[in-house]
């Protein structure tokens, strides 16, 4: 997230991922779809810095979420991502980019 790399972030992604953007609808994109609009999105706020808030994780239904601060070049926005195991991984499953006033 802090250099805006969606190739990068694309390694982590699950095979269908919901992504919610500035309180717009969430909508369920594959996962190349996903790169191709994180892709553009960040390409769009230039992201500079993030540093994470908080994270946990649920035993009984093998989830895990970290929320964190994304500061970029159109503001800052809170990110909220969400994780489920598949097999031995963890990947992330949800994806929320919510801009700061």
């Amino acid at each position: 997230l802090r250099t805006g790399n969606a190739h990068a972030l694309a390694i982590s992604l699950d095979e269908q991922v919901d992504l919610t953007m500035n309180e717009k609808p969430t909508v369920t994109y594959s996962r190349q779809q996903a790169e191709w609009v994180l892709h553009h999105f960040f390409s769009r706020i230039h992201p500079k810095e993030y540093q994470t808030r908080k994270h946990g994780q649920s035993e009984t239904n093998h989830t895990r979420f970290v929320s964190g601060d994304l500061q970029s070049g159109d503001g800052l926005y809170k990110v909220t991502m969400f994780f489920i195991k598949r097999n031995t991984t963890y990947l992330l499953r949800e994806l929320r980019f919510d801009k700061q006033p």
